[in-house]
């Protein structure tokens, strides 16, 4: 499965569509606001994608952020088109084992390959780090997503339920802060959206 242009701009080929839509600065808000960021925290989007939410963080006055993504073209188009330099990187793991005070993981866990990937990455992040988990669900293990969209993205390989990705968080060494309920990010039947702290 490829994560390049025609992933993010192909019509009825991924969710990306339905995505880009979304407005970076109202989850921008809902992120500053619930987590009560301060403008000198290091904040990490890990699979940023062009880095719109970077993009949004960099206008409210952020400088201590970066962004990383699997996908080349989606890394070069920030570059060029949101004019994200140094912000962004290819694909670096590394980053998660830097001193960052919140990593975003926003729709990411989703596309991972194997629960070992993900555990891998958890693994890497250090103590005291929290992280932002939001990610499509399913009701019952073993049943589809409980949203029709989250459904129809090929990409789409880890479908769990909202216990399943918590008891897994938790046996990588993180506690569960709280369930977002902003405007643009939240919890509901079909996301799992929340902030965890590693101990």
């Amino acid at each position: 499965m490829t994560f390049e242009k025609g992933y993010f701009v192909q019509s009825g080929t991924s969710n990306y569509e339905d995505y880009r839509k979304k407005k970076f600065e109202s989850l921008t808000d809902d992120l500053i606001q619930i987590l009560e960021l301060t403008l000198d925290m290091k904040i990490l989007d890990f699979g940023c994608a062009t880095g719109g939410l970077l993009k949004a963080l960099k206008e409210q006055g952020f400088k201590n952020i970066k962004g990383t993504d699997i996908s080349y073209w989606a890394i070069g188009y920030g570059k060029e088109k949101l004019k994200l330099g140094e912000e962004l990187e290819y694909h670096n793991i590394n980053l998660l084992t830097q001193d960052f005070d919140v990593i975003l993981f926003l729709d990411i866990f989703e596309h991972v390959p194997s629960v070992e990937e993900i555990i891998s990455y958890l693994e890497l992040i250090n103590d005291g780090t929290r992280i932002v988990v939001r990610l499509p669900v399913s009701l019952i293990e073993g049943n589809p997503y409980v949203l029709e969209v989250s459904n129809n993205d090929a990409t789409h390989v880890q479908c769990h339920t909202v216990e399943w990705w918590h008891e897994l968080l938790t046996s990588c060494g993180f506690i569960s802060e709280f369930s977002f309920n902003g405007r643009a990010i939240y919890e509901s039947k079909g996301v799992f959206a929340r902030c965890y702290r590693r101990i």
